[in-house]
């Protein structure tokens, strides 16, 4: 039992390794990721392969892999706000009331992230525009 659960653990560690990266993408990129969550729930469960893992992901405190890329987002953005992230994420994240231009907005009152704009589907994925939008 304990191989099994540090082999899983490996993997966990592994699966979440650099997954901020992972935002915005379509579902039909991180279902891979999300088939090798399943299987370690079910390693670790002792479930069959025909066996619902929603359950078990739940009774072992696991995110879908949208939401522990979402999650590491947040993270980042919170550190981000309160001064603990490394200067490279601070660049990309600004406050609506940080910008000059911004600053008559209503918006610039709240705790809103300023977001770029961009014209491509792909430049979304970029964590200076994902990250502010969750």
């Amino acid at each position: 039992m304990t191989a099994t659960l540090v082999s899983a653990l490996v993997i966990i560690s592994r699966l979440d390794y650099g997954n901020a990266v992972l935002a915005g993408l379509p579902h039909s990129s991180t279902a891979p990721l999300q088939r090798v969550l399943n299987s370690v729930a079910r390693l670790v469960c002792g479930l069959r392969p025909r066996d619902h893992v929603t359950e078990a992901l739940t009774n072992l405190h696991w995110l879908l892999v949208t939401g522990r890329i979402e999650l590491k987002l947040c993270v980042l953005v919170y550190k981000s706000l309160n001064g603990i992230a490394p200067s490279y994420i601070d660049d990309m994240i600004q406050p609506v009331s940080a910008l000059q231009r911004q600053i008559t907005l209503r918006s610039a009152t709240t705790n809103d992230l300023f977001v770029p704009r961009t014209r491509l589907r792909f430049g979304e994925c970029a964590f200076s525009i994902a990250a502010p939008l969750l």
